[in-house]
């Protein structure tokens, strides 16, 4: 993220966020993608699930989407999008919306 954290979680979004916002001199983005998941899943054709790397350091979702929605709650984000998940990331990132 622009030489900042190397890690999605939420200071390193709000961070990511409000520099793009300085740097652009604009009040919100239209637009906040989630381009990777912080955790592991399988990329770039591989077909098989590895079980050993499953549960290694990652960034829970649950902080990422706190994150997002308090800077959409702070007029800085207007919507989120996801891209590069999986299925199971789609849909639990739609569940813990829901709650």
């Amino acid at each position: 993220i622009r030489g900042g954290p190397e890690r999605l979680d939420g200071n390193g979004i709000r961070e990511a966020v409000e520099g793009s916002l300085r740097r652009l001199g604009m009040e919100y983005v239209d637009v906040l993608q989630l381009h990777w998941p912080d955790r592991y899943v399988p990329m770039f054709g591989d077909v098989d699930f590895d079980v050993e790397r499953a549960f290694g350091d990652v960034v829970p979702l649950e902080e990422q989407l706190e994150t997002v929605a308090g800077l959409i709650e702070d007029g800085k984000v207007r919507w989120l999008g996801l891209s590069n998940e999986t299925p199971y990331g789609v849909m639990a990132a739609a569940a813990l919306h829901k709650q």
